[in-house]
């Protein structure tokens, strides 16, 4: 039988090494199984949910609960923001100016609506619009001149154009 002593050093180091590298990789399993596994990208389109929406000129507020629960039904999570609060809209990266004309007295229809979308971190924008148009000088595009349309429609309309791919699927 052989004296510890007298075994080679070699055999000592391996085994030391040995002992060294279980003990490491054992305690990086420990540890990473405190981590939390998150995925990068699972919340990427967070801040697109929750877009100000600003009224733009003098129409009925019902027009606005009208846009906003049309958003609501996109599986957007809107916040309705006046025009003068410069400091709130400063907050928001997404705005969306709705311009209404001829929609004091919704009841009877109005003659256009727009939608105005703006990421104010990238710059990117669209415009949707309906109606008359004539403050944009776009063609006429659903109605002729001087006839009103139902509003409800027109939100409805420009919500599915401006945000298409945003459907509740719950």
């Amino acid at each position: 039988m052989k004296n510890p002593s007298t075994t080679s050093p070699r055999l000592r180091m391996a085994g030391l090494t040995a002992l060294i590298s279980l003990l490491f990789v054992s305690g990086c399993a420990f540890w990473s199984k405190d981590e939390p596994k998150t995925n990068p990208y699972a919340n990427a389109y967070q801040v697109y949910e929750s877009p100000c929406v600003i009224p733009v000129g003098e129409h009925s507020p019902t027009l606005d609960v009208m846009l906003l629960n049309a958003m609501k039904d996109r599986g957007l999570k809107p916040q309705l923001v006046e025009e003068k609060d410069a400091e709130r809209i400063k907050a928001c990266r997404i705005t969306v100016r709705f311009t209404v004309e001829g929609g004091n007295n919704f009841t009877q229809g109005v003659e256009s609506m727009s939608l105005f979308y703006r990421d104010h971190k990238s710059g990117e924008t669209y415009w949707v619009g309906m109606g008359k148009q004539s403050r944009f000088a776009m063609p006429e595009l659903m109605t002729p001149a001087g006839t009103n349309s139902d509003p409800q429609v027109f939100i409805r309309q420009l919500v599915e154009r401006l945000f298409p791919e945003r459907l509740v699927l719950e």
